[in-house]
C-alpha cells in the first residue's frame, strides 16, 4: 500500500527485471522501427493528417525521428533477424518463396499466454500479438499464429508492389559495414583447423563494422 491505496507498483518488480505494466504491442512494435529504418526511431502515430472535402487540413501530426542506434549496428541486427526467418522460428513469414526480405521475431510471454511477431521488410513494418483478452495458457495452440496473420496481411500488400515492379527486395548495406568469415567456435578468422574440423567445415560468414571484424 501506498498513502492508505492498494498499487502494485512496488521495487520487486523492478528486483525481478520486470515491469509494473509491460509494453503495448504497439510500443513493442515501434522498438523495432529503429533497426527497420537504419537506427532513427519514430513515434508512432496514427494518422499523417485528416483533409476536409475542400482541401483544407483539419489535423496534422508531424514526428521528428532520433538515432537510438548507429545505421551499421541497425544493419548488422537486421541481417541476425534475417536469420531468424530463413531458419529460425519465424520460417513461416517468408514472403512470396523468399523473394522478400523478411527481418523478424517471434515471442512468447510467461505461461505462454501471449505469442507474438515483430516483422519487417525492406519497406514495412508489423507486430501481430495473439492471445486473450484475459491472459490463459495457450498450450493447445501450435506453432505460432501471430506469424501466419503476419504473412497473410504483408503479402497482401507486397505481391502487387511486387507484380509492379514497385517492390523494394533486398535489405541496404550501408557503409561501414563488411562480409567477413569466422570461426563459429574461436570467433576469430578460420584457419585451416577449423575448416578441417571433424564435425565439418566450421566456418560462417558474417557482418561487422568496420573495424571491429575478427582477426
Amino acid at each position: 500500500t501506498d498513502a492508505g491505496y492498494i498499487s502494485d507498483k512496488a521495487p520487486a518488480a523492478m528486483g525481478l527485471g520486470q515491469m509494473n505494466y509491460g509494453v503495448t504491442l504497439r510500443e513493442l512494435t515501434a522498438g523495432y522501427s529503429a533497426l527497420a529504418n537504419g537506427g532513427v526511431y519514430m513515434e508512432p502515430h496514427s494518422y499523417y493528417r485528416v483533409i476536409a472535402p475542400d482541401g483544407r487540413v483539419l489535423l496534422s501530426k508531424s514526428t521528428t525521428g532520433h538515432y537510438a542506434v548507429s545505421e551499421q549496428n541497425a544493419c548488422i541486427m537486421t541481417k541476425l533477424l534475417e536469420t531468424v526467418v530463413h531458419q529460425g522460428t519465424g520460417k513461416g513469414a517468408k514472403l512470396l518463396g523468399g523473394r522478400v526480405a523478411v527481418a523478424g521475431k517471434t515471442g512468447t510471454s510467461s505461461a505462454d499466454c501471449d505469442r507474438y511477431f515483430i516483422g519487417y521488410t525492406p519497406e514495412y513494418l508489423a507486430g501481430v500479438w495473439y492471445g486473450f483478452d484475459y491472459p490463459k495458457p495457450m498450450t493447445d495452440v501450435k506453432s505460432n499464429p501471430a506469424v501466419k496473420i503476419w504473412k497473410g496481411v504483408m503479402e497482401d500488400i507486397v505481391a502487387p508492389r511486387l507484380r509492379r515492379g514497385e517492390c523494394k527486395t533486398t535489405f541496404d548495406l550501408p557503409p561501414g559495414v563488411i562480409k567477413v568469415s569466422y570461426c563459429q567456435d574461436s570467433g576469430l578468422r578460420p584457419t585451416d583447423a577449423c575448416r578441417a574440423d571433424l564435425r565439418g567445415d566450421r566456418s560462417v560468414q558474417g557482418y561487422f563494422v568496420q573495424g571491429t571484424e575478427p582477426r
